[in-house]
This record gives structure tokens, C-alpha cells and sequence, in this order.
């Protein structure tokens, strides 16, 4: 019994590693995405990476623009999101 828990404890460590890798790459996706925008919105100043302090609350990019800042979470699927916003 002790060995199968310690089984699926290494099976739920390896399945969060492999979202958070797969949260990384969509985030890469996001910031590629906005590179090659022809042109943004007038009030879109910038955009960045979250900071560690930042990630912590789930913050994945931060927008900065004519009246603040707007925080991003970026989400890789449909059940991600619906996870998020409960």
C-alpha cells in the first residue's frame, strides 16, 4: 500500500511539472504573439513578463496602459480557464 501511494504521488509531481511546462510554452506563445502585432491599441503602452512577487498571485503578464495596468492570466485550455474563474 505504501509503495502504490508513493506510485501515484510520483504520477501527480510528474503530471503538475508537465502543466507547468505546457503554461510556460503558452506564455512564450503570448509574448511571440504580441511581438508580431503590426500595430496596437493607443492606449496599449507596453507589455512584460510577470515577476516572481507577480506569479505568485497568478499574474502571467502585465499590460501596462493609458489608465494602469491590466494583469494576464494565461490559460492553455478551455478547462484551465474554467478551473481559474471558480
Amino acid at each position: 500500500m505504501v509503495c502504490l501511494r508513493k506510485s501515484f504521488r510520483k504520477i501527480r509531481s510528474l503530471i503538475g511539472k508537465i502543466g507547468n511546462q505546457r503554461g510556460l510554452r503558452n506564455e512564450q506563445r503570448f509574448f511571440k504573439a504580441i511581438a508580431n502585432f503590426p500595430e496596437k491599441p493607443r492606449w496599449w503602452l507596453d507589455v512584460r513578463e510577470k515577476t516572481p512577487e507577480e506569479d505568485q498571485k497568478g499574474i502571467d503578464a502585465v499590460v501596462t496602459t493609458d489608465v494602469g495596468k491590466l494583469f494576464l492570466q494565461i490559460k492553455s485550455s478551455l478547462r484551465g480557464k474554467k478551473k481559474f474563474e471558480k
